[in-house]
C-alpha cells in the first residue's frame, strides 16, 4: 500500500533505559522514606527486571506498520475469546511459567494477602498485556494476537507462584521478611498479618514479631491479630535478630 512502511524495534534500546529509570526512581523513593536496605534494593531489582523480561517476551521484537491506511480493517482479527479454542499446549506451559515469578513477588511488593487478590493481580497484568497486544495489532500492525487462553494460563501461573511463595514463607519467614518492601504483605510493619508462616505486628513493641500458627485467615481483623499476638511466643524481628546485611 502506498505510503505504508514497516519499522522493527528491538527490546534493548527501549527496555534498558526504562529499566534503569524505574529502578533509580524506585530506590530514590525508598531512600527518601528512609526505608532502603540492601535487601530492599535486591527486591526492587528483581521486580523491575522481571517486568522488563515480561515486556521483552510479550512485545519485542516489535514490528510496526505505519503510514496512511496502516490500521487493521478488522478489529477482531486474531482475537480468541473462547476458552480452549486454538489451544496450544506449549504456549499454555510458557504462559504459566512466565507468571510464576509474579505470584512470588506480589507479597514482597504489594499488600496482597489472599488468593483472590493474587488472582485479580494476575488477571490485571495478563489482561493488560493482551489488551495492549490487541490494540497494537489493530492500530500499528503489530504481529500479536489476544487470546483468552493466555489470560487463563497467566492467572494459573500467578497462583502457582504464590502457592510456592507461601510454602517458602512457612520455612524462611525472617529471610523473606527482610526482602519485603514497606507496606507489602510480608512487611513486618504491615498490620493484620496472621496465619502460618506470616508475621504479626506486636502493638507493644514494633521491633518484636509474633508468629501465628494454624491456617491462614484472609482479611483478618485487628482483634484477631491482637489475640494471635498474645497467644504465641514472641521472637525478635529479622532486622533485630539477624542484623542488616
Amino acid at each position: 500500500m502506498p505510503g505504508v512502511f514497516g519499522v522493527t524495534v528491538s527490546a534493548g534500546p527501549v527496555l534498558v533505559p526504562l529499566l534503569v529509570g524505574v529502578v533509580v526512581v524506585w530506590l530514590l523513593a525508598l531512600g527518601h522514606r528512609r526505608a532502603l536496605t540492601p535487601a530492599h534494593a535486591l527486591t526492587v531489582l528483581a521486580a523491575a527486571g522481571y517486568a522488563a523480561a515480561v515486556l521483552a517476551v510479550t512485545f519485542f521484537p516489535m514490528t510496526l506498520v505505519l503510514g496512511p491506511g496502516a490500521a487493521h480493517p478488522d478489529w477482531l482479527a486474531g482475537v480468541n475469546v473462547v476458552p480452549g479454542a486454538r489451544l496450544d499446549a506449549r504456549n499454555v506451559v510458557l504462559n504459566v511459567v512466565m507468571t510464576l515469578p509474579l505470584g512470588a513477588l506480589l507479597p514482597l511488593v504489594l499488600r496482597v494477602r489472599n488468593v483472590a487478590g493474587v488472582a485479580l493481580a494476575g488477571l490485571a497484568v495478563s489482561g493488560g498485556i493482551e489488551a495492549a497486544q490487541w490494540a497494537g495489532s489493530v492500530l500499528v500492525g503489530m504481529d500479536r494476537t489476544a487470546d483468552v487462553n493466555d489470560v487463563l494460563a497467566n492467572v494459573t501461573g500467578t497462583l502457582l507462584g504464590y502457592a510456592s511463595f507461601r510454602v517458602a514463607a512457612g520455612v524462611a519467614t525472617p529471610a523473606l521478611a527482610r526482602l519485603a518492601l514497606p507496606g507489602s504483605a510480608l512487611d513486618p510493619g504491615t498490620d493484620a498479618q496472621t496465619g502460618s508462616g506470616w508475621l504479626v505486628d506486636d502493638p507493644d513493641d514494633p521491633d518484636v514479631l509474633a508468629g501465628a500458627p494454624g491456617a491462614w485467615t484472609d482479611g483478618a481483623s485487628t482483634a484477631t491479630t491482637a489475640a494471635a499476638s498474645s497467644a504465641v511466643p514472641k521472637m525478635r524481628s529479622p532486622n533485630a535478630a539477624y542484623g542488616s546485611r
